[in-house]
């Protein structure tokens, strides 16, 4: 309100100056002829307009695929294949850690699988040999209790004498022990072998485990991309869970604004196409889609992080700031091309042209910049006409030929 005021003052110390050049020329001027200006000028009728006013959610240009890259693996930092702004696709190697280290043991979880493979064959040889040795104590022990059966019934019936059966009684119990120790045995060696197979699995585990180490020595681009940023060289120590290098892909980007909870409910929700301004493409609008948004309001904003997905187009690179424009409400206004504004210093005019097709230089009062023009808050009502292209050389109270658009 106090610019329009200001805007006003100004008005009419212009008017007033141009009533007083008018009375101290008026009996030079009556008579006189207004110049003419040569050319054809182009015209417009203004008229009243509605347009959309809109709440302005700004946030910042980030890329829908974005990811950190980090090594798994401490150690130096051998070599970096690709600089800030390298195009990469996926597999692509990027950094290079010093192995050396992750190698050696490698060697030695190798050498252990080997010795306990080594182990795990001898045992089973031992475990086979012992499983023969009992089944030939099985049979000995078998033809020892035969006999014994046979003998005790001749013992029985007094045909045998009681050392002869003391004697077949005495070999039926060493067969009896040598079978019980062979059956140890083959126990003994089976759980030396079950040993010997935990043992391998570890050793297997470990030689995954270290190729696996080897192979986070290579650091590769997890998808198809672009780097925008190296936060190291080479030379330089790689801690595990520290950021490297950054990537992101550049086929698909997102605004991601903060709405404040009192125009949230209004102007939110999963689809809607939204106008989207971001400064470095000017004033050119693009149109986006809601396609995220939180569940819940921040407690010290108050505000709802809404992401809106972007079409494809050239000059949008992550970071940038832009603007989502929600439409609020409707309003009636004066709008005139761009073009047709002339600005001096502070001040802001336009031609108009009245029924004698005179120009008059007058002072507007601009305001916001629509779709479909500049905004006139003061200066015109509607009805007039002005020119939308004024040309060099064109003043004040000249005669001019003007088509109306």
């Amino acid at each position: 309100m106090k610019s329009v005021n200001l805007f006003m003052i100004i008005l009419l110390s212009f008017t007033l100056g141009a009533v007083f050049a008018c009375g101290h020329n008026g009996n030079q001027n009556e008579n006189k002829e207004p110049p003419v200006f040569e050319g054809l000028l182009e015209g417009v009728v203004v008229k009243p307009s509605t347009v959309s006013l809109y709440y302005e959610a700004v946030g910042t240009i980030r890329a829908r695929t974005k990811a950190a890259l980090s090594s798994k693996i401490a150690g130096q930092i051998k070599e970096i294949t690709v600089e800030e702004g390298s195009k990469v696709q996926a597999g692509d190697l990027l950094l290079l850690i010093d192995d050396r280290e992750v190698i050696e043991k490698l060697k030695q979880a190798k050498a252990a699988l080997a010795s306990t493979g080594k182990s795990l064959d001898g045992i089973q040889a031992a475990i086979n040999q012992a499983e023969a040795q009992k089944e030939q104590a099985e049979a000995n022990f078998s033809m020892a209790q035969a006999s014994y059966s046979r003998y005790e019934n001749l013992s029985t019936e007094k045909i045998i004498s009681n050392q002869e059966f003391d004697t077949i009684k005495t070999e039926r119990q060493m067969a009896k022990s040598q079978l019980d120790a062979a059956r140890e045995g083959v126990l003994r060696l089976e759980s030396q072998k079950e040993g010997l197979m935990m043992s391998l699995a570890r050793a297997q585990s470990e030689v995954k485990e270290a190729e696996v180490f080897k192979s986070h020595a290579r650091v590769v681009a997890p998808f198809a991309g672009t780097i925008v940023r190296k936060l190291v060289d080479a030379g330089g120590f790689a801690t595990p869970g520290v950021p490297l290098l950054e990537i992101e892909d550049p086929d698909g980007f997102r605004l991601e604004v903060d709405v404040r909870e009192a125009e949230f409910a209004n102007q939110v929700e999963l689809g809607r196409e939204v106008p989207v301004q971001i400064d470095a493409l000017g004033e050119l609008l693009i149109i986006g889609k809601v396609v995220e948004v939180a569940p819940t309001a921040d407690s010290l904003s108050r505000t709802f992080r809404v992401k809106i997905a972007l079409p494809e187009q050239a000059g949008i690179n992550s970071g940038m700031y832009g603007k989502a424009l929600c439409p609020r409400e409707e309003r009636q206004t004066i709008l005139i091309p761009k073009q047709a504004l002339i600005k001096r210093g502070q001040l802001e005019q336009v031609f108009t042209v009245d029924d004698n097709q005179i120009t008059h230089l007058r002072l507007v009062k601009t305001g916001k910049t629509f779709d479909g023009g500049l905004e006139i808050l003061v200066g015109l009502q509607g009805g007039e006409i002005i020119i939308t292209n004024p040309k060099p050389g064109l003043k004040d109270r000249s005669r001019v030929t003007v088509e109306i658009k």
